[in-house]
């Protein structure tokens, strides 16, 4: 249900501002069916549709910007879990070599393997 929360908040902004627009869009044709005995006010409401549109969009931007934060965070949480996962097997097996040419004792490994686990 939560995953990728991001992408789902991009989806639900964009499918707003879809929405909107429909609704806009056939508010505006009903006013200039309406209207459509007074020139001016067909304009006015064409023109109105269209102005409301455009701020529909605008009004989606804050809604989309933060799935787009929230992408941009996991993408980064990702690509750091996945450096230090690599950075620690490799420490690992460093610390584990000097133990196999016995140039390090059990007890300094495990010790040395703890230390970083605690901090």
């Amino acid at each position: 249900m939560y995953d990728e929360i991001g992408k789902k908040i991009k989806m639900l902004a964009k499918v707003s501002f879809y929405i909107m627009a429909i609704i806009i869009g056939v508010v505006g044709i009903v006013l200039t069916v309406y209207l459509k005995d007074e020139p001016k006010l067909v304009l006015l409401a064409i023109f109105g549709a269209g102005l409301a549109i455009f701020f529909a969009w605008i009004s989606t931007f804050m809604v989309y910007g933060f799935g787009e934060l929230i992408d941009r965070a996991c993408n980064i949480d990702t690509i750091l879990l996945q450096e230090i996962s690599v950075g620690d097997n490799e420490r690992i097996k460093k610390l584990k070599s000097l133990l196999d040419k016995k140039m390090i004792t059990e007890d300094e490994f495990q010790n040395l393997i703890l230390k970083d686990d605690g901090e």
